[in-house]
């Protein structure tokens, strides 16, 4: 099952004076943050190449996503847990789209588009709570 692919999000409405890598921002920011919750899965983490430089904040998430994903979210990344919880979270268990409103809520506002949110550690951090608390929510 494919969660996103940085692919859809060039379709339609992308703003051309932005590189492709930003296509990957919005996902990406999910799955580096399931990664550094031992969400990934076991063939993920032993195929990953990269995950020591996003683990020490080297690689910005959108890059190490491209790198080791294609730029694509599926449930061969995450492990059990992660994928059941993808799920409710990309879907909406009560049929709402958390994951998208969420990231609009946090960043909606930016500049042109929320496809302009920069690829850096700072927007990382502003994301990661709102998952934290989503997650927390989603285990009880």
């Amino acid at each position: 099952m494919k969660y996103d692919d940085a692919s859809w999000h060039l379709e339609g409405l992308w703003p051309d004076s932005l590189p492709e890598i930003q296509a990957s921002v919005m996902p990406g920011m999910f799955f580096v943050w399931a990664v550094l919750h031992d969400l990934a899965s076991e063939e993920h983490i032993k195929q990953s190449r990269h995950l020591e430089k996003l683990k020490a904040r080297e690689i910005p998430p959108a890059e190490y996503f491209e790198l080791e994903n294609d730029g694509v979210l599926s449930d061969q990344d995450l492990n059990e847990e992660g994928n059941a919880f993808a799920l409710a979270y990309y879907e909406g268990e009560d049929g709402g789209e958390k994951f998208l409103t969420d990231y609009l809520t946090i960043f909606g506002d930016h500049e042109d588009s929320p496809y302009h949110v920069p690829n850096t550690w700072e927007a990382y951090d502003q994301y990661s709570p709102i998952v934290d608390k989503r997650y927390q929510e989603w285990k009880k």
